[in-house]
């Protein structure tokens, strides 16, 4: 007959020191914000990306003098037919959004970082000529960037600096700290 080998089990731990195996991986998780953190940082973007629609954002050459943010955000799917990807943009924030408001802090960086990334596409329109329509008078060029393009940029990047901010919160330190 073959015996079993019995493994010795060590003795239990003091409740002092017994660790489970997800106190340092709880810690590392990101903590999200509160229903009343998430209405303040929606309230936040809406606040800032509503001053940059009404803005001006391109100031043009020709038919127009300038356009502002409603305008480029009604028009700007129109602008994906002729290769200008950054309307684009305003999705890809509300995906930085959303992480935020998940307390998923490195996509909604990444995100926020994509978000950067296209809205720079709109520099590629400087020295186009910009068709408003098919007749030859209905072109148009960029000459300057207004007001509401660098608003718009810091609604994309409210995600981000979000994000960034959120560990200095001395409550949410707390709560990440906490081993009780």
């Amino acid at each position: 007959m073959v015996k079993k080998e019995r493994r010795k089990i060590p003795p239990a731990a003091p409740p002092d020191e017994r660790r489970t195996i997800f106190d340092e991986a709880e810690a590392a998780l990101p903590v999200p914000p509160s229903a009343r953190g998430r209405a303040i940082i929606l309230l936040a973007f809406v606040l800032v990306y509503s001053v940059a629609c009404g803005l001006t954002a391109f100031h043009l050459e020709g038919q127009q003098e300038r356009w502002t943010g409603v305008q480029l955000l009604v028009f700007g799917v129109v602008a994906l037919k002729l290769g200008q990807f950054a309307w684009l943009a305003n999705l890809t924030v509300i995906v930085a959004l959303r992480a935020v408001m998940n307390g998923q802090t490195r996509t909604a960086q990444i995100w926020s970082g994509v978000s950067m990334l296209l809205s720079f596409h709109t520099f590629a329109l400087f020295g186009q000529e910009i068709a408003l329509g098919p007749q030859e008078f209905n072109h148009v060029r960029l000459v300057a960037l207004g007001a509401g393009y660098y608003v718009w940029l810091l609604a994309l990047l409210l995600p981000l600096i979000i994000t960034l901010l959120l560990p200095l919160n001395p409550r949410l330190r707390k709560k990440r700290d906490f081993r009780g």
